[in-house]
């Protein structure tokens, strides 16, 4: 009864452990058998999820590319030419709305002018998706003259 008793303080059940009795040989009862429990379902998170294809971005982006020359133009304009390039990463959700935009490169060091990229860049509609997307698109920009913005480079994520 006591090894019984050390069973079940130890968290075993009483068929996992051995019984001895005084008066007849040891027996060995069957180990329990493990259950398994399955996990409930796994609910993907919109970043889990397919989000955007580069055919869905680009033309939302580059239909948005006058208003982005647009920044060059007015911070620019009566300066000398310049000709450089901004590099964008944004987030769409899955709405399609643009959240987290932010210039991670550039060849220019007018603030006003990135500030006016990226509000450009969260006012970009894109179409709705199960997951969201993580974009970098990069702007080149021409002196004044030639086309302000082109589409050279575009990665996404």
């Amino acid at each position: 009864m006591l090894f019984r008793a050390l069973c079940v303080l130890c968290g075993m059940t009483a068929l996992a452990c051995s019984t001895t009795t005084t008066s007849g040989p040891t027996t060995q009862s069957p180990e329990p058998e493990l259950a398994v429990v399955a996990e409930a379902p796994h609910e993907p998170t919109p970043e889990e999820l397919p989000g955007l294809a580069a055919s869905q971005i680009s033309p939302v982006v580059v239909s948005h590319y006058g208003s982005v020359g647009g920044c060059h133009t007015i911070e620019y304009s009566g300066h000398v030419p310049t000709s450089g390039s901004v590099t964008l990463d944004w987030i769409i959700q899955p709405n399609g709305t643009v959240k987290a935009t932010k210039v991670v490169d550039s060849t220019f060091s007018n603030e006003q002018f990135h500030e006016c990229v990226i509000t450009v860049a969260k006012n970009f509609q894109f179409p709705e998706a199960p997951g969201t997307t993580e974009v970098s698109w990069r702007f080149k920009f021409r002196a004044p003259g030639r086309d302000s913005a082109s589409p050279r480079q575009a990665a996404y994520r």
